[in-house]
């Protein structure tokens, strides 16, 4: 499964909602309009629910209105933060464990001045190696994983309200079989409504609290990380 395979179950689910909107006003209209006499007090309670399950349904699609556009994509950051590790953590680890006076020919083959002056930065560019394998690259992954499971969290917490909702539109319309019951279904379906926009905010706060804790690491990463050897650039 990748991030648009995803992204269509919600807009399924989403559409499957819109149906049992729809559903909802059909059954509402048919009944009441053949409400005796003696029930007409229902009509004005009905109105007021309906008016407020219309409000809250416009904040529903609302919160929906820009965040499938910018869903973040959790598959690509776990491949790029394996990358990160397996492509130059690894790499430069492997390196480091080469770069050794013992194992080096510089003793055997180089003498003088030049050789002593290399040989003595050698434990600076082994140094240099193992921070970018064990600190940076590693690093760099951990802080994509975060996000990436921050991503995730936030969308599974989104499907499961979408359920719960959906059952309890479900629910509710099965309440609305008669006149007296209309009522009672409006408002499980208003309290389904507020349900899902209460946990598509604790969501939204989750993932916000991710992706600052992703690229606070990132920062301090790059701020606390000490830099390439200058001999080894000139």
């Amino acid at each position: 499964m990748d991030i648009n395979e995803l992204i269509q179950k919600i807009v399924d689910k989403l559409d499957r909602i819109r149906d049992l909107v729809k559903q909802v006003q059909s059954k509402i209209n048919g009944l009441l309009s053949h409400v005796p006499g003696f029930l007409h007090w229902v009509i004005s309670k009905v109105e007021d629910l309906w008016n407020k399950f219309c409000d809250k349904m416009s904040e529903f699609w609302d919160w929906f209105t820009d965040k499938l556009a910018y869903a973040g994509d959790p598959f690509l950051l776990k491949d790029t933060g394996e990358k990160w590790n397996s492509k130059l953590g690894v790499p430069a680890h492997r390196r480091a464990t080469e770069v050794d006076s013992d194992d080096l020919l510089v003793d055997d083959n180089w003498t003088g001045s030049a050789a002593s002056a290399y040989k003595s930065k050698i434990g600076g560019q082994k140094d240099a190696l193992n921070l970018v394998g064990r600190s940076y690259a590693s690093g760099v992954s951990s802080a994509l994983n975060t996000m990436k499971t921050g991503i995730w969290i936030f969308w599974i917490a989104i499907v499961s309200a979408l359920v719960v909702a959906t059952l309890a539109f479900i629910a509710g319309i099965g309440a609305e079989g008669t006149i007296i019951g209309i009522p009672a279904g409006l408002l499980a379906q208003i309290s389904a409504v507020v349900g899902f926009l209460l946990a598509a905010g604790g969501a939204t706060v989750a993932l916000k609290f991710a992706a600052d804790d992703s690229a606070s690491s990132l920062r301090n990463l790059s701020n606390y990380s000490d830099k390439w050897p200058s001999f080894a650039l000139s």
